[in-house]
């Protein structure tokens, strides 16, 4: 086949690298037959690469699974899951202990704040906390479990309604003031101690016909007689609730009492009704 040149056309020698015409330098003849090698060989190369990347993908599959000691993947994230649980299952079962701990520690430091009150009360007598200084408390219910409610001042005289015994430990059900409580029997006295030379009443009231005062007065003494010339160190202020246990007969002036661990008279008022310098001490508590 003649050979011509690619740019002029030119007929040129076989084995021409230059046209003698123009000066073109003429392509090499096996051109056109490395590009055709070359479309050949595209295919082949790509599907080589991707076979390389599979193998190399395969062997690390492999090198995994020996560092797991031969479990599968699944095996792998099952065994992570129950080890997970388990250690969840740790922590909230050492979060109830402590918690249950907590809340044995807390109840034995809890008092009982409802209050105990006795199937049946009837009144069978008197006591009176000592006036010593010994502490005399006041609880919700007949043990020490309960709520403090006061303290019971020295001398105070508790009625007995009712009796229970917690452990060995005699409680009385009184009242002291307004609240209705138990004391601990045996920090009790059965007799107060009176002021030398305290007159009786000569009518002594029972429970059932007691009856309570309030004064009207600041300083209305307690006095050891019914009369004016007997003195005492024991006041009562204004608005003071007392309780009467005895009258004198034939005399609405003087009545029996009791405050601050001692019995004595107050009286109810001076001078006439209806005259000049008449004043009322006392007033009845209903």
């Amino acid at each position: 086949m003649e050979m011509k040149c690619k740019y002029c056309g030119n007929p040129l020698p076989d084995g021409s690298d230059f046209c003698i015409y123009c000066g073109q330098k003429q392509p090499p003849k096996n051109q056109g037959a490395d590009v055709s090698r070359f479309k050949i060989l595209l295919p082949a190369l790509i599907c080589s690469v991707c076979c390389i990347c599979m193998a190399a993908l395969v062997v690390a599959i492999v090198v995994k699974r020996g560092a797991n000691g031969g479990e599968s993947e699944a095996d792998v994230y099952q065994n992570s899951a129950v080890s997970s649980a388990a250690a969840v299952d740790a922590d909230a079962q050492t979060e109830q202990t402590e918690q249950t701990e907590q809340t044995a520690e807390n109840s034995s430091d809890e008092k009982i704040d409802t209050p105990y009150a006795p199937a049946v009360m009837a009144e069978s007598g008197c006591l009176f906390a000592p006036s010593d200084g010994t502490l005399v408390q006041m609880r919700k219910g007949p043990s020490e479990q309960y709520t403090l409610i006061c303290d019971v001042s020295p001398g105070a005289m508790l009625t007995v309604y009712a009796e229970e015994h917690t452990d060995n430990v005699r409680w009385i059900y009184t009242q002291y003031g307004s609240e209705y409580g138990w004391c601990r029997a045996e920090l009790l006295k059965d007799t107060v101690q009176k002021v030398a030379n305290v007159t009786e009443p000569q009518i002594a009231l029972h429970s059932s016909e007691r009856y309570e005062v309030v004064s009207r007065v600041n300083e209305l003494m307690l006095r050891n007689e019914p009369n004016e010339n007997s003195t005492s160190k024991i006041y009562i202020n204004k608005g003071e609730k007392l309780t009467i246990y005895g009258e004198k007969r034939n005399d609405d002036r003087w009545l029996y009492t009791y405050k601050d661990g001692q019995f004595g008279w107050i009286k109810t008022y001076r001078g006439d009704p209806g005259k000049s310098g008449y004043k009322i001490y006392l007033d009845y508590y209903y």
